[in-house]
């Protein structure tokens, strides 16, 4: 082993280096140990380089290297990569300890790692290179480094932590590729004494350039906090962070911050459990940033802020829940959600599958764009529960999507206790969108609509597709609605529903009362409630509630529907009436609608009506009063108001 010094000038502080040529043989690889141990001192550093392209590792004698570093240590390969070959042994794994509380850096450049392996798959105590340290004040500097074909655990990471001594990264990644390693790559543990500051990180991370995921394998655990995931940019479509199937993770006070990624955070065939996490600004073009399939989910405390879903227009989305086909209910809990100033070309939330238990509660999603719905489900079957829920200044950009929360199929949603405010769809339902409703169990109770836009239906829009055909109605389906203590307020349609636009077909079955709707805007007709047809079907019982001041071009207009029938308000007080030809004979009609509310049509919108008129004999049976006849029975009405 050939030995070279020199001296290194910085800050007026001399640093004494000594340098180390490893060659590939056993006297050389056993030998790196005892020279750290006997040559380390203040303000000394160490470097081993390895210029040969390959090196056995199987020659080490120990099975595990512990070393107490109190000195920088770097071992570095050749540019071009030097191997480090296990050769499927578990000899010559490397034990950091870091207790002295000195600055120190271990440096591991141009290295490739692989083919380390244990028989014993559960031989978890086991990791390739493993830190222990009680302080924060080091770094461990990954440069340029690949781990390839390897079957066993690979890096441990441990800190006990008082205070952080340092704003930068403590465990660094640059360059560094991940390649068909089949167990864990890394297990990071901090364990934090009287840290007061809930923003006080001891653990902070830093990748840069990689190309594969941080943490690969399947059926594993992982446990995860007090880190920070900054400044990665992946250009593979491979999940950027976590790539573990059949796994659960727990993470805790950790965030995600500046990533740009074709993929997403994690693979989807794991249980995810999240708690005190951020994502901050973030970019990806993958179908979904956090997707799951068919596992459930868990979120508590989560925020995201300014984060750009790309990927194809309506199938991207930030959260992409998938149930799969599995016949029970796959749950997706969310509690504390914070997301504000986000854009995404699909929904921001999406449910799909068979069976789906969504709930959100006390969050806040505010200041959302996206192309279809900020939250859409799409399952054969839901149970979803909302409360507290402050949903505001949202846009869903679709023309062709319903609603900024859109369900569809059987369904049992409870909303109570939030507020809906400053919405707008440019589709229908300006905050809710049910339709092609199979079976519908809803309970919608103290919670408030305020200032909300839409084609038709202002704050809701609901349908089935049985309403169509109301003779079809199967009311053996039970279907249990309350609707109370709500408040619909100044909102508005482009056309039908200033607040409510219903066809469907099981409404009436409702329970509603102590309703507030009132000074809400359509542009055509309803400027509270509007329902085409059926109303005895379609519309709840209007009586226990407050509506009013709802308007058409400042007109009074609180609830109505399409034209219905109409009444012949002309009198004859003669019975013979005579009309030479040329003349005109005035008759004055009266539209209704299906509430028996006479039809305004203010703003024009039934430019022209075709009334149909038969003249008939009053008397059926007398053939002898048949002295009538009238031809080109067409009518022209004047009147501004029809």
């Amino acid at each position: 082993m050939e030995i070279n010094k020199h001296l290194k000038f910085f800050r007026f502080k001399v640093i004494f280096t000594k340098e180390f040529i490893v060659s590939n043989n056993s006297n050389d690889i056993n030998n790196i140990w005892t020279i750290i141990k006997n040559n380390q001192v203040e303000n000394k550093e160490l470097i081993f380089r390895f210029n040969e392209d390959y090196y056995d590792m199987s020659l080490n004698k120990e099975y595990t290297n512990e070393l107490n570093v109190i000195s920088n240590v770097s071992f570095i390969g050749n540019i071009n990569g030097t191997i480090f070959d296990y050769n499927r042994l578990r000899k010559g794994t490397i034990y950091f300890i870091l207790n002295e509380f000195k600055r120190v850096a271990i440096k591991i450049e141009n290295i490739i790692f692989q083919n380390f392996y244990i028989g014993d798959y559960y031989a978890a105590g086991v990791f390739l290179i493993a830190s222990y340290s009680n302080h924060n004040n080091f770094n461990i500097i990954f440069n340029n480094c690949t781990f390839r074909n390897n079957d066993q655990l690979l890096l441990s990471l441990t800190m006990f932590c008082d205070y952080r001594t340092t704003e930068n990264p403590t465990y660094i990644f640059n360059n560094c590729n991940f390649y068909n390693n089949t167990r864990k790559l890394m297990e990071i543990k901090g364990i934090y004494n009287d840290i007061i500051n809930e923003d006080e990180y001891c653990l902070i991370m830093k990748m840069v350039n990689y190309t594969s995921a941080i943490f690969s394998g399947s059926n594993s655990k992982y446990d995860i906090s007090d880190s920070l995931f900054h400044n990665v940019t992946l250009k593979k479509s491979i999940p950027a962070i976590f790539n573990s199937k059949a796994s659960y993770f727990y993470i805790n006070d950790t965030e995600f911050k500046n990533l740009n990624l074709i993929s997403g955070i994690w693979e989807g065939e794991s249980t995810y459990y999240l708690y005190n996490v951020n994502f901050i600004d973030i970019k990806t073009n993958s179908k979904a940033l956090l997707h799951i399939v068919g596992k459930d989910v868990y979120f508590t405390n989560v925020t995201a802020e300014n984060i750009s879903c790309v990927g194809d227009g309506s199938n991207t989305s930030m959260i992409l829940f998938d149930s799969n086909n599995i016949d029970d209910f796959k749950k997706i809990h969310i509690f504390g959600l914070n997301v504000i100033n986000s854009f995404s070309n699909g929904p921001l939330i999406k449910t799909i599958g068979n069976y789906v238990e969504m709930i959100i509660d006390d969050s806040n999603i505010n200041k959302i764009k996206t192309y279809g719905p900020i939250i859409e489900t799409k399952t054969n079957k839901l149970n979803f529960h909302m409360s507290n829920l402050n949903f505001n200044n949202n846009i869903n950009d679709n023309k062709l999507e319903c609603g900024t929360i859109h369900f569809i199929n059987d369904l049992s949603v409870l909303i109570t206790n939030s507020t809906f405010n400053n919405n707008i769809s440019k589709g229908d339902g300006g905050v809710l969108c049910l339709e092609n409703i199979s079976k519908l169990n809803l309970s919608l109770t103290n919670t408030y609509f305020i200032k909300n836009k839409a084609v038709n239906g202002g704050a809701i829009y609901i349908s089935d597709s049985i309403s169509k055909d109301i003779d079809n109605i199967n009311d053996n389906i039970y279907n249990n609605i309350k609707i109370e203590n709500n408040t619909f307020k100044e909102n508005t349609a482009n056309d039908f529903g200033g607040a409510i636009y219903s066809e469907y077909s099981k409404f009436y079955l409702a329970d509603s009362k102590n309703n507030l709707i009132t000074f809400n805007k359509a542009g055509i007709m309803g400027g509270g409630i509007y329902s085409p047809k059926y109303v005895d079907k379609t519309i709840f019982d209007l009586s226990n509630n407050i509506i009013e001041n709802n308007t058409i071009n400042s007109f009074i207009d609180n609830y109505t529907s399409k034209p219905s029938y109409i009444l012949l308000n002309t009198i004859f007080e003669d019975d013979t009436i005579n009309i030479i030809t040329g003349e005109y004979i005035s008759l004055v009609f009266t539209l209704y609608d299906e509430f028996d509310n006479i039809v305004n049509d203010i703003t024009k919108f039934y430019s022209s009506i075709t009334l149909k008129l038969t003249l008939t004999n009053e008397y059926e049976y007398d053939q002898n009063n048949l002295n009538y006849i009238i031809n080109g029975n067409i009518c022209s009405f004047i009147n501004d108001y029809v």
